[in-house]
């Protein structure tokens, strides 16, 4: 298992093990050197993922986090490690590639996706995670 330390505040680890406890997955899907972003209604923009719900298993959480927030059913997925704020809160990651777009309805909080290469102007989180994940995988 690798750590890696951003300054204080995010500690990465790149490791096939999973976490005992991590509270949401991050679902970095990729299409070559492209990754997908979505932009929030509330936010900016941001990489799908989310809040574990109940029991899900990590890639039950993946799959439906990337349906709600992309409008994508995913395929491929693979973990890849967690990031863990100085606050203690955990979030696996994985990888995927797309199976399936759809419409994105409109009561969902995502308003647009799209494959990017570099990183939108405006992020809704600046803690160094997307540059890792892009760096590191």
């Amino acid at each position: 298992m690798q750590e890696i330390n951003y300054q204080d505040k995010v500690s990465y680890f790149k490791t096939n093990i999973v976490p005992e406890s991590y509270k949401s997955v991050l679902v970095f899907i990729k299409n070559g050197k492209e990754w997908l972003m979505v932009k929030n209604k509330f936010r900016n923009w941001e990489l799908p993922g989310g809040h574990k719900e109940g029991s899900e298993t990590l890639y039950e959480t993946a799959q439906r986090e990337a349906f709600e927030e992309a409008g994508v059913d995913i395929k491929n997925i693979v973990y890849v490690g967690y990031y863990r704020l100085a606050d203690g809160h955990t979030t696996s990651i994985v990888t995927a590639e797309v199976e399936k777009f759809h419409e994105i309805p409109s009561d969902f909080e995502t308003e647009e996706r799209k494959f990017v290469s570099e990183f939108p102007a405006k992020l809704s989180f600046n803690d160094a995670v997307y540059p890792w994940l892009v760096r590191n995988f």
